[in-house]
């Protein structure tokens, strides 16, 4: 398992001021192509929409980093 990509996606929401206003950070640890060794923040979104489109970008960018390695 230790030639297995992995990584890790945390996903933090809450509602924020007032108005209670939707909102939402996405943090990575690990893959492929993961130059950073404590995580970095891969998007911080407003509409939970925009919180799958992120997902969905970081899984594709997963995935072709780890095809990539594997050749």
């Amino acid at each position: 398992m230790a030639d297995d990509p992995s990584a890790v996606l945390l996903i933090r929401v809450w509602l924020e001021g007032e108005d209670r206003a939707f909102r939402a950070r996405l943090s990575g640890i690990g893959g492929p192509d993961d130059a950073a060794p404590g995580g970095s923040t891969v998007a911080v979104t407003a509409t939970p929409g925009d919180v799958v489109v992120a997902v969905e970008r970081w899984l594709a960018e997963f995935l072709e980093g780890a095809r990539q390695g594997g050749q």
